[in-house]
C-alpha cells in the first residue's frame, strides 16, 4: 500500500524549489522517484537526496531531533508547477518509480549560510574516561603518511599525545 503524503508536512524552500520532510517510505532507495499527486498532475518533481536515520550513521537532522531512528527523509526538486506549491494549497501526493530520465541538473544543491540540515557527529571523538581513541581512516595502512586511498581501517591512538599504538 502506497503512503500518501501531503505537501504542508514539508518544509519548501522558494529559491531552490524543493521539498524536504519525512517520507516514511519502506523503500532501500526512493532517489529518482517521481512527484505524482491525482489533483496537480501539472506538477513535477523528482526525489534527489534520501536518507535514513540510524545508530551507526551518527546524525541528527535540525527541526526534527525527536524523529525516532530509522526515519526516512529526502528531498523533492520540483521541476514543473512550483508555482502552485508556494500558492500553499494542500496537497496530496505519491512516490513512483520515475521512468524517464530526470531533469534537475538546473536545481543547485548548495544551501544558504545558515541552513543546515543534517549534522553528523563524530564517531572517533575521545570520551573523557578513555587514555586512547580510535581514528577512523581510508586507505592502506603500509604507506608512509596519511594515505587516503584503499579500505577504511582503524588506528588505535594515545589519547593525550596522539601516539600511534596499533592499526
Amino acid at each position: 500500500m502506497e503512503k500518501v503524503l501531503v505537501t504542508t508536512d514539508f518544509k519548501a524552500d522558494d529559491k531552490h524549489q524543493t521539498l524536504f520532510g519525512i517520507l516514511y517510505y519502506e523503500s532501500p532507495t526512493l532517489l529518482g522517484y517521481r512527484f505524482a499527486s491525482k489533483d496537480f498532475p501539472e506538477i513535477e518533481g523528482i526525489v534527489y537526496q534520501y536518507f535514513r536515520t540510524s545508530d551507526y550513521t551518527f546524525l541528527t537532522v535540525k527541526g526534527y531531533e525527536d524523529a525516532p531512528l530509522g526515519t526516512f527523509f529526502g528531498i523533492i526538486a520540483i521541476t514543473k508547477g512550483w508555482e502552485i506549491i508556494k500558492s500553499g494549497v494542500t496537497i496530496s501526493f505519491t512516490l513512483e518509480p520515475n521512468t524517464k530520465e530526470p531533469e534537475i541538473s538546473s536545481t543547485p544543491r548548495e544551501l544558504g549560510p545558515d541552513v543546515i540540515f543534517v549534522a553528523f557527529r563524530r564517531m572517533n571523538e575521545p570520551h573523557e574516561l578513555s587514555s586512547f581513541y580510535i581514528d577512523v581512516r581510508g586507505g592502506s595502512t603500509d604507506g608512509a603518511g596519511r594515505n587516503e586511498h584503499g579500505e577504511p581501517h582503524f588506528h588505535l591512538l594515545k589519547r593525550t599525545q596522539g601516539k600511534n599504538l596499533r592499526k
